[in-house]
């Protein structure tokens, strides 16, 4: 099982996301079912490996808070962008919630990401190499926007690796205040 945790959104607000984002030939959208911003990859884990970061996951509590998200961006630069996303404002305690899982899970990482946390949703992901795009260019200098979305749950997913793109399906859901 190859796997995520990741904060989900209210389906409004990826359809929102995914109908801003061009159909662009070079570029894969992500589907707004599956827009999601990423807390961790795990990677690939056993049933048992699964089982215990469920049980780790289940006890970590936080209290609802509000993110703000509101901005386009591309990484790694709009020289040759790879990847489309929308970013996230600065938040303390979306900071303290990635950091907490980050700790219970250290043991299961298969590669460590010494990388700092950037939170930000994947809207699309370049295909291949065919240099810059105006349609991108045009989104990333576009009308400002922002979003709102209290978070008050934090999913387990597991991704599939498919020809048309990675596939995710939903493992476990949990509430803030609902440790064990």
């Amino acid at each position: 099982m190859r796997l995520f945790v990741s904060i989900d959104f209210p389906i409004e607000i990826c359809r929102e996301l995914y109908n801003r984002v061009p159909d662009l030939e070079e570029w894969r959208k992500t589907p707004a079912e599956q827009v999601h911003l990423t807390l961790l990859f795990i990677g690939d884990s056993t049933q048992s490996e699964y089982e215990k970061i469920s049980t780790l996951l289940s006890g970590i509590v936080f209290e609802p808070f509000e993110i703000v998200m509101n901005n386009f961006g591309v990484f790694p630069g709009r020289k040759d962008p790879t990847i489309l996303w929308f970013g996230v404002d600065y938040c303390q305690k979306l900071a303290d919630l990635q950091r907490d899982v980050g700790k219970k899970l250290t043991k299961f990482r298969k590669k460590p990401d010494h990388k700092p946390f950037f939170p930000h949703i994947t809207l699309a992901r370049r295909k291949r190499n065919s240099g810059k795009s105006s349609e991108i260019d045009e989104l990333l200098e576009s009308k400002y926007i922002e979003l709102r979305h209290v978070v008050d749950r934090f999913s387990l997913k597991q991704s599939l690796l498919k020809p048309g793109g990675s596939e995710h399906h939903l493992l476990n859901v949990f509430k803030s205040g609902n440790a064990v």
